[in-house]
Protein backbone atom coordinates (compact mmCIF):
# COMPACT_ATOMS: atom_id res chain seq x y z
CA UNK A 1 0.00 0.00 0.00
CA UNK A 2 1.53 3.29 -0.73
CA UNK A 3 2.39 5.82 1.93
CA UNK A 4 -0.12 8.22 1.13
CA UNK A 5 -3.35 5.93 1.13
CA UNK A 6 -2.15 4.57 4.38
CA UNK A 7 -1.81 8.26 6.00
CA UNK A 8 -5.04 8.69 4.79
CA UNK A 9 -6.70 5.77 6.42
CA UNK A 10 -5.45 6.59 9.92
CA UNK A 11 -6.29 10.12 9.26
CA UNK A 12 -9.62 8.86 8.77
CA UNK A 13 -9.53 6.75 11.62
CA UNK A 14 -8.63 9.83 13.95
CA UNK A 15 -11.18 11.96 12.61
CA UNK A 16 -13.96 9.10 12.96
CA UNK A 17 -12.51 8.84 16.95
CA UNK A 18 -12.19 12.63 17.38
CA UNK A 19 -15.78 12.89 16.36
CA UNK A 20 -16.83 10.14 18.81
CA UNK A 21 -14.91 11.24 21.86
CA UNK A 22 -16.43 14.75 20.91
CA UNK A 23 -20.30 13.39 20.94
CA UNK A 24 -20.14 10.70 24.25
CA UNK A 25 -17.81 13.60 25.68
CA UNK A 26 -14.79 10.53 26.14
CA UNK A 27 -11.89 12.55 27.28
CA UNK A 28 -9.40 9.84 27.27
CA UNK A 29 -10.22 9.31 23.22
CA UNK A 30 -10.09 12.72 22.14
CA UNK A 31 -6.64 13.13 24.06
CA UNK A 32 -5.43 10.49 21.68
CA UNK A 33 -7.22 11.42 18.57
CA UNK A 34 -7.19 15.30 18.42
CA UNK A 35 -3.41 15.49 18.63
CA UNK A 36 -3.08 13.33 15.49
CA UNK A 37 -5.66 14.72 13.04
CA UNK A 38 -3.30 18.02 11.75
CA UNK A 39 0.08 15.79 11.56
CA UNK A 40 -1.73 13.42 9.71
CA UNK A 41 -3.27 15.61 7.13
CA UNK A 42 0.27 17.84 6.86
CA UNK A 43 1.98 13.75 6.31
CA UNK A 44 -1.38 13.07 3.41
CA UNK A 45 -0.95 16.17 1.49
CA UNK A 46 2.98 15.83 1.67
CA UNK A 47 2.75 12.57 -0.03
CA UNK A 48 0.04 13.91 -2.71
CA UNK A 49 1.97 16.84 -3.73
CA UNK A 50 5.02 17.82 -5.20
CA UNK A 51 7.85 17.93 -3.15
CA UNK A 52 10.09 21.36 -2.72
CA UNK A 53 7.66 23.30 -3.71
CA UNK A 54 7.72 26.61 -1.11
CA UNK A 55 3.55 26.83 -1.08
CA UNK A 56 3.47 23.13 0.05
CA UNK A 57 6.13 23.92 2.78
CA UNK A 58 3.90 26.98 3.49
CA UNK A 59 1.01 24.75 3.92
CA UNK A 60 2.79 22.65 6.00
CA UNK A 61 3.69 25.40 8.53
CA UNK A 62 0.22 26.51 8.77
CA UNK A 63 -1.11 22.85 9.78
CA UNK A 64 1.31 22.81 12.52
CA UNK A 65 0.35 25.84 13.58
CA UNK A 66 -3.39 24.81 13.58
CA UNK A 67 -1.87 21.97 15.44
CA UNK A 68 -0.37 23.82 18.43
CA UNK A 69 -3.74 26.00 18.27
CA UNK A 70 -5.22 22.22 19.10
CA UNK A 71 -3.45 21.35 21.57
CA UNK A 72 -3.23 24.46 23.68
CA UNK A 73 -7.34 24.50 23.46
CA UNK A 74 -6.78 20.61 24.55
CA UNK A 75 -5.44 22.12 27.94
CA UNK A 76 -7.70 24.93 28.19
CA UNK A 77 -8.51 25.04 31.73
CA UNK A 78 -11.06 27.79 31.88
CA UNK A 79 -8.43 30.76 32.95
CA UNK A 80 -8.06 31.10 29.18
CA UNK A 81 -4.30 31.52 29.23
CA UNK A 82 -4.32 28.61 26.84
CA UNK A 83 -7.19 29.70 25.19
CA UNK A 84 -4.78 33.15 23.97
CA UNK A 85 -1.96 30.89 23.03
CA UNK A 86 -4.41 28.55 20.92
CA UNK A 87 -5.94 31.92 19.59
CA UNK A 88 -2.37 32.91 18.61
CA UNK A 89 -1.75 30.16 16.60
CA UNK A 90 -4.66 29.82 14.89
CA UNK A 91 -4.09 33.36 13.75
CA UNK A 92 -1.00 32.88 12.14
CA UNK A 93 -2.18 29.83 10.42
CA UNK A 94 -4.95 32.18 9.18
CA UNK A 95 -1.67 35.26 8.15
CA UNK A 96 -0.34 31.85 5.88
CA UNK A 97 -3.70 30.82 4.84
CA UNK A 98 -4.80 34.75 3.48
CA UNK A 99 -0.53 34.44 1.76
CA UNK A 100 -1.33 30.78 0.20
CA UNK A 101 -5.13 32.10 -1.38
CA UNK A 102 -4.09 35.64 -2.73
CA UNK A 103 -0.43 33.81 -4.13
CA UNK A 104 -2.34 30.93 -5.99
CA UNK A 105 -5.05 32.95 -7.04
CA UNK A 106 -5.39 34.60 -10.99
CA UNK A 107 -6.92 37.87 -11.54
CA UNK A 108 -10.44 38.28 -12.48
CA UNK A 109 -13.27 40.94 -12.34
CA UNK A 110 -15.44 39.51 -9.35
CA UNK A 111 -19.16 39.32 -10.52
CA UNK A 112 -22.32 40.50 -8.03
CA UNK A 113 -22.79 37.17 -6.09
CA UNK A 114 -19.12 37.13 -5.06
CA UNK A 115 -19.39 41.15 -3.88
CA UNK A 116 -22.64 40.04 -1.90
CA UNK A 117 -21.35 37.26 -0.66
CA UNK A 118 -18.13 39.20 0.81
CA UNK A 119 -20.32 41.58 2.54
CA UNK A 120 -22.30 39.32 3.62
CA UNK A 121 -19.62 37.79 5.46
CA UNK A 122 -18.30 40.94 6.99
CA UNK A 123 -21.95 41.70 8.44
CA UNK A 124 -22.20 38.16 9.45
CA UNK A 125 -18.43 39.41 11.42
CA UNK A 126 -20.22 42.38 12.70
CA UNK A 127 -23.47 41.10 14.44
CA UNK A 128 -21.42 37.93 16.04
CA UNK A 129 -18.84 40.30 17.43
CA UNK A 130 -21.54 42.59 18.52
CA UNK A 131 -23.37 39.85 20.06
CA UNK A 132 -20.11 38.86 22.02
CA UNK A 133 -18.90 42.09 22.89
CA UNK A 134 -20.39 42.58 26.02
CA UNK A 135 -19.20 39.04 27.41
CA UNK A 136 -15.39 38.97 26.59
CA UNK A 137 -14.42 41.19 29.31
CA UNK A 138 -10.51 41.36 28.50
CA UNK A 139 -10.96 39.33 25.36
CA UNK A 140 -12.38 42.04 23.68
CA UNK A 141 -8.90 43.44 21.84
CA UNK A 142 -7.93 39.96 20.87
CA UNK A 143 -11.15 38.55 19.30
CA UNK A 144 -11.64 41.97 17.22
CA UNK A 145 -8.12 41.36 15.97
CA UNK A 146 -8.29 37.42 15.49
CA UNK A 147 -11.71 38.47 13.76
CA UNK A 148 -10.58 40.49 10.94
CA UNK A 149 -7.93 38.06 10.29
CA UNK A 150 -10.14 35.63 9.68
CA UNK A 151 -12.93 37.46 7.93
CA UNK A 152 -9.72 38.46 5.40
CA UNK A 153 -9.27 34.81 5.02
CA UNK A 154 -12.34 34.12 4.39
CA UNK A 155 -12.53 36.88 1.90
CA UNK A 156 -8.63 35.77 0.36
CA UNK A 157 -10.61 32.64 -0.23
CA UNK A 158 -13.99 34.41 -1.66
CA UNK A 159 -11.72 36.55 -4.63
CA UNK A 160 -9.53 33.37 -5.33
CA UNK A 161 -9.61 31.70 -8.66
CA UNK A 162 -7.67 29.57 -9.07
CA UNK A 163 -7.38 25.52 -9.71
CA UNK A 164 -9.27 23.95 -6.77
CA UNK A 165 -10.89 26.79 -5.85
CA UNK A 166 -14.63 25.68 -4.77
CA UNK A 167 -12.64 23.57 -2.28
CA UNK A 168 -10.59 26.23 -0.82
CA UNK A 169 -14.07 28.87 -0.18
CA UNK A 170 -16.37 25.71 1.00
CA UNK A 171 -13.32 24.92 3.54
CA UNK A 172 -12.64 28.75 4.65
CA UNK A 173 -16.18 28.90 5.32
CA UNK A 174 -16.86 25.50 7.23
CA UNK A 175 -13.20 27.33 8.97
CA UNK A 176 -15.16 29.97 9.87
CA UNK A 177 -18.41 28.42 11.01
CA UNK A 178 -16.05 26.38 13.67
CA UNK A 179 -14.42 29.20 15.18
CA UNK A 180 -18.19 31.41 15.41
CA UNK A 181 -19.42 27.83 17.02
CA UNK A 182 -16.26 28.13 19.65
CA UNK A 183 -16.92 31.23 20.22
CA UNK A 184 -20.31 30.87 21.07
CA UNK A 185 -20.27 28.61 22.97
CA UNK A 186 -17.90 29.85 24.89
CA UNK A 187 -18.51 33.17 25.31
CA UNK A 188 -22.20 34.01 24.77
CA UNK A 189 -24.15 30.32 25.52
CA UNK A 190 -23.29 27.19 25.65
CA UNK A 191 -25.47 25.01 23.53
CA UNK A 192 -25.71 20.75 23.23
CA UNK A 193 -22.67 18.94 21.50
CA UNK A 194 -20.97 22.25 20.52
CA UNK A 195 -18.08 20.41 20.28
CA UNK A 196 -18.89 17.56 18.69
CA UNK A 197 -20.12 20.43 16.13
CA UNK A 198 -17.05 22.63 16.47
CA UNK A 199 -14.85 19.79 15.15
CA UNK A 200 -16.79 18.61 12.54
CA UNK A 201 -16.88 21.93 10.93
CA UNK A 202 -12.96 22.36 11.36
CA UNK A 203 -11.84 19.10 10.25
CA UNK A 204 -14.17 19.12 6.90
CA UNK A 205 -12.80 22.66 6.79
CA UNK A 206 -8.97 21.71 6.85
CA UNK A 207 -9.53 18.91 4.66
CA UNK A 208 -11.16 20.91 1.69
CA UNK A 209 -8.44 23.39 2.03
CA UNK A 210 -5.74 20.97 2.08
CA UNK A 211 -7.45 19.40 -1.07
CA UNK A 212 -7.62 22.52 -2.73
CA UNK A 213 -4.76 23.69 -2.72
CA UNK A 214 -3.20 19.99 -3.35
CA UNK A 215 -5.03 20.12 -6.44
CA UNK A 216 -3.38 23.48 -7.27
CA UNK A 217 0.13 22.62 -6.95
CA UNK A 218 -0.51 19.51 -8.84
CA UNK A 219 -2.11 21.33 -11.67
CA UNK A 220 0.58 23.74 -11.94
CA UNK A 221 3.47 21.58 -11.35
CA UNK A 222 1.95 19.11 -14.49
CA UNK A 223 1.63 22.58 -16.58
CA UNK A 224 5.18 22.83 -16.20
CA UNK A 225 6.29 19.60 -17.45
Amino acid sequence: MKAHKLIWYIFLLAVAAEWLARLYHLTALEQISKPLLMPLLAAWFYFITPQGQVKAFWLIVALMFAWLGDMFLLLDDGANHYFILGLVMFLITHLIYIYLFYSTSHQFRPGFITWATGFSLIMFAFLLNFLLWPHLGGLRIAIMIYSLVLVGMGLTALFRKAVGNNAVLIGAILFIASDSLLAVNKFYEPFAQAGFWVMVTYVLGQFLIVFGLARYLNAANAAEK
